[in-house]
């Protein structure tokens, strides 16, 4: 009973959500837009640098050579020490 409850409220949701998206598409091409369309409206926030550019950019470069060096080492520790019964339990020191 109560998953038909929780199914007929997130259709009810769902379809709520997509009758609005409707609604907003028919104004949209009922009104003219002229030349102010697509691309046009969010120029200035695509162009725009960041306001902490330094930061993201550290931020970033750390994160990507982290991850990287990450998945190197467990792959590495999967391929060279493979043994019978234990292939990643080494790498991650999980007891068997």
């Amino acid at each position: 009973m109560w998953l038909g409850f929780s199914c007929f409220f997130k259709k009810l949701m769902v379809f709520s959500k997509v009758h609005v998206w409707i609604v907003v598409f028919v104004l949209a091409q009922e009104r003219d837009l002229g030349d102010e369309y697509g691309w046009k409206q969010v120029h200035g926030d695509v162009f725009r640098p960041p306001r902490k550019g330094m930061l993201l950019s550290v931020l970033l470069g750390s994160g990507t050579q982290v991850f990287c060096m990450s998945l190197i080492t467990l792959g590495k520790n999967c391929i060279l020490h493979q043994k019978p019964r234990m292939v990643m339990t080494e790498t991650l020191k999980v007891p068997v």
